[in-house]
């Protein structure tokens, strides 16, 4: 079979057909979708800055102010000692906000539990060497003072921690919980900067 051979449109032909399209209605492109406003919660929880622990950034939220609220607390009511080693730290921002229970072991919401949680220093919590000597560590002394401050009911009640099954974190539960903490803070008597910020907001 013979092919025809291809014709090539002249140059007036071209511009016709140009023409033709440009004198066509041109479809108008829907508009791209965009995400609803961010609710007012979203925006006052902006204003608190991330915290070291969690996953996501309400956990690391809710971390910030447990965190916080700890360590100003145990500051100013233990006369600003380690829990462990009962160094002297001249601030609490100086402190970390450490966990008898180590926050990988525990599960849900009990990693976020301020009564698992104390004032220390940057040494204890992060390096956890020995205090003192070699027979002494630094897990003992967290332990021993436990009971000296809380009683033997509390440490009890902290070994239990690590034997919960596995829990998910629901992020209406974790809002309400950085509410909390937000309102209890008001009762210290120092503040994180961002309180000031948020305390009427939340």
């Amino acid at each position: 079979m013979k092919r025809t051979a291809f014709k090539k449109p002249s140059y007036e032909e071209y511009r016709a057909k140009q023409a033709l399209k440009a004198s066509k209605p041109r479809k108008t492109l829907k508009k791209a979708k965009t995400s609803p406003k961010m609710h007012s919660t979203d925006l006052w929880l902006k204003k608190i800055p991330l915290g070291s622990h969690g996953t996501g950034i309400y956990q690391k939220k809710l971390w910030k102010t447990v965190s916080d609220y700890v360590r100003i607390s145990d500051w100013y009511d233990f006369n600003g000692k380690c829990i462990s080693c009962g160094k002297y730290l001249a601030h609490w921002k100086l402190g970390h906000a450490a966990h008898y229970r180590p926050f990988s072991r525990c599960t849900g919401y009990d990693k976020f539990n301020k009564i698992n949680i104390m004032l220390s220093c940057a040494y204890c919590n992060s390096v956890g060497g020995r205090i003192n000597n070699d027979t002494n560590s630094v897990g003992h002394n967290f332990a021993m003072n436990i009971v000296i401050r809380y009683g033997l009911e509390r440490l009890e009640f902290l070994e239990q921690f690590t034997n919960k099954p596995p829990q998910k974190l629901e992020t209406p539960v974790v809002i309400g919980l950085i509410k909390e903490h937000i309102k209890l803070m008001e009762k210290l008597p120092e503040k994180p900067d961002y309180w000031y910020t948020v305390k009427d907001l939340c």
